[in-house]
């Protein structure tokens, strides 16, 4: 959905596949698989250690790349017990460019050079330069293509992390026009008042004042931990609250991914537009009401 003031919504749809995408029994260091995310404008591509997969449908392939937009995205699986290993920057080039050359042919021109990279789970949490380089090998690799440079928590020290992510790009900032922001925090927290998304916007147009922003991942949670127990109508008001954060950043932030539409039934993180069986939650019909106002 596209909104009057430009800005686009997606509702995150993943379908969970496994993805071998580097011949047979070949991975990266440590023998972590790839495993990818699909969905209707987005395609994660995993680094984890997973109990197991599934085989990618051909109808749902077919679907996905020859109808819709897709971004692809690297990241490590949340929830791991061990942390994936960091991928040196050659392990990148090689790995990322077989992803570039199998599908840029097949229409794929948005990619994420690394989803999350301030979160604990990922390899890149206490390495900006790291994640620098991994922007810069991208760039190198698919040129022409749109490339979420940056893609950042809402999340204590996210100002610091981007400060030292774009001293380490040097004179590769000005290329870093994509800032990806999951803004969970001040979407769930009314007491933050939006703190979050401002740090980070301001903090990015220090260093490049042309760079366009999008809420790549965010959502009202219904269940995650102590913080957030159980409650659909608390996660109904967030989803509004995240309307609001986007119009009040409209003349930045240009698209939002709304996550996710299927629910896990309070087991775990959950901010499902609808429970595990598909009945509808109150914070479909909140999004619903918001679209409204909003144009395909």
């Amino acid at each position: 959905m596209a909104a009057a003031d430009g800005a686009t919504v997606t509702v995150d749809a993943s379908v969970g596949a496994r993805y071998d995408a580097f011949a047979p029994g070949r991975s990266l260091r440590g023998g972590d698989p790839v495993y990818v995310m699909i969905r209707p404008e987005r395609i994660d591509l995993v680094f984890e250690r997973p109990a197991g997969g599934v085989a990618m449908p051909a109808t749902v392939a077919k679907r996905v790349f020859t109808g819709d937009v897709i971004t692809f995205e690297l990241r490590t699986e949340h929830g791991l017990l061990l942390r994936c290993s960091k991928p040196s920057v050659a392990e990148y080039r090689r790995s990322v460019g077989a992803l570039v050359r199998r599908y840029r042919p097949l229409g794929v021109r948005e990619w994420g050079a690394w989803n999350e990279v301030n979160h604990t789970t990922q390899p890149t949490w206490n390495s900006p330069k790291r994640a620098a380089q991994y922007f810069k090998t991208m760039r190198a690799l698919c040129r022409g293509c749109t490339i979420v440079a940056l893609d950042i928590l809402d999340q204590a020290g996210a100002t610091r992390y981007i400060q030292r992510f774009y001293r380490a790009l040097g004179s590769s900032r000005r290329f870093a026009r994509i800032v990806g922001i999951h803004n969970y925090s001040d979407t769930n927290r009314a007491t933050h008042r939006g703190r979050g998304t401002r740090s980070i916007i301001l903090a990015v147009r220090t260093f490049n004042r042309r760079t366009q922003f999008w809420m790549t991942e965010t959502g009202g949670v219904v269940n995650f931990g102590r913080s957030f127990p159980c409650n659909e109508q608390r996660a109904a008001k967030s989803v509004s609250r995240m309307f609001g954060l986007a119009r009040s950043y409209r003349r930045y932030i240009k698209r939002l991914y709304v996550y996710n539409w299927t629910g896990s039934d309070c087991n775990g993180f959950d901010t499902g537009l609808t429970k595990a069986n598909g009945q509808l939650r109150p914070a479909y019909y909140t999004l619903r009401k918001y679209l409204r106002s909003f144009r395909r």
